[in-house]
């Protein structure tokens, strides 16, 4: 009896794996045809063997300022991509482009700049020596807009124009700048390109966020201008007048 229940089991396991493996045949088949048509027309070779990068829609020049409507997305083989790509818009909206950037190339952050870093044709970055300074928040950073005024320092003079200085707003805004306290001269607005230590290395923030953490203490501020500008600073200082600087 045993053995006649184990012999029509058989024969059941047997016609089911005659149904199933037919079944697990197209299965495998209609996957295989699916994965075909998904790789050649439903965009999955791309998605394989292509990356989506940020690329600029026209040709642009050193300077020119970028937009949200400068840029558009391009698929680009994975195997000629760049060192690290822009993928993120963001990361180079409302920046400025170093150098020539031709349309439809892949880009990358070291093409750009902060908004007003990249030097336009007649300007420079000149240096204000800590010695022609007689006020300048430890705090200013690179690419920080700046006012700079000229201010008398002789004795019989110097204590209570320096609390007038020291007591203004440093952040005023360069477009809208404070009423002249006693003895001050508003001089010229820029923009600073660098600010560096003693050992000529670039002051930044330690704690992110934090201006009050810096590096290491001033000692020179690196700003853009051009030489007309720069004469008029020069011009005050071989007067006897020392600098006074502030930041929006």
């Amino acid at each position: 009896m045993f053995l006649k229940e184990l012999r029509k089991g058989g024969r059941v396991l047997k016609i089911k794996k005659r149904k199933v493996l037919p079944i697990l045949g197209f299965s495998l088949l209609g996957l295989a045809s699916g994965l075909f048509s998904w790789y050649e027309f439903l965009g999955g070779r791309e998605i394989v063997n292509y990356k989506e990068v940020v690329v600029l829609k026209e040709d642009v020049t050193q300077g020119t300022d970028i937009t949200n409507n400068s840029w558009t997305t391009l698929m680009v083989d994975k195997n000629t991509l760049i060192k690290n790509p822009i993928l993120d818009p963001r990361k180079i909206i409302g920046k400025q482009a170093k150098h020539y950037i031709p349309a439809k190339s892949q880009l990358t952050p070291e093409y750009f700049a902060k908004e007003g870093l990249v030097l336009k044709a007649g300007q420079y970055v000149a240096q204000i020596p800590i010695e022609w300074t007689l006020s300048s928040p430890d705090s200013i950073r690179r690419g920080d807009n700046i006012i700079i005024y000229s201010a008398f320092t002789d004795k019989t003079s110097l204590e209570p124009k320096t609390q007038n200085i020291l007591q203004a707003n440093s952040k005023s805004q360069p477009n809208n700048p404070i009423p002249n306290p006693v003895g001050l001269k508003s001089l010229i607005n820029s923009k600073v390109a660098y600010v560096k230590d003693s050992s000529n290395r670039e002051v930044i923030n330690v704690s992110s966020g934090d201006r009050l953490d810096g590096s290491a203490p001033l000692k020179s501020i690196e700003i853009i201008t051009t030489p007309e500008d720069f004469k008029i600073i020069e011009n005050e200082v071989k007067q006897g007048a020392k600098l006074v600087i502030m930041y929006d």
